[in-house]
């Protein structure tokens, strides 16, 4: 594990801005043709492109496997939870900057326990 002077700039700022390019601003964009269709989730309606981006969004963090293995998988749920809030952010504002934030706060959420600890 590295430390802050690494995680700070590299993962939460600069992996949340190329993750969120390219989930949000290139994925769910290319699928926006379907926007049309979507689901009741509460008051919100989310749209299948947010739905998809942030599914595909935590599937591939199925990269982690070799390094963290069956904890992964907590790691892939959350990460498309991640991933279908910052593309309803993104869905309702039509901006990156909200989505962007979220990823940031999530990131700084999931390294700070393991610093403390």
């Amino acid at each position: 594990m590295r430390g802050p002077l690494f995680t700070i700039p590299v993962v939460w700022v600069v992996a949340s801005i190329c993750e969120e390019v390219l989930a949000r601003g290139l994925l769910q964009t290319m699928l926006g043709a379907w926007s049309g269709i979507g689901w009741r989730v509460g008051r919100w309606r989310i749209s299948l492109p947010v739905w998809l981006s942030g599914l595909l969004f935590g599937a591939g963090h199925l990269i982690l496997w070799p390094v963290m293995g069956p904890a992964t998988l907590g790691i892939c749920v959350m990460t498309g939870a991640l991933g279908v809030v910052a593309g309803q952010l993104r869905a309702s504002t039509g901006s990156l900057w909200p989505a962007i934030l979220v990823h940031v706060l999530f990131n700084v959420g999931g390294s700070l326990p393991g610093w403390i600890l």
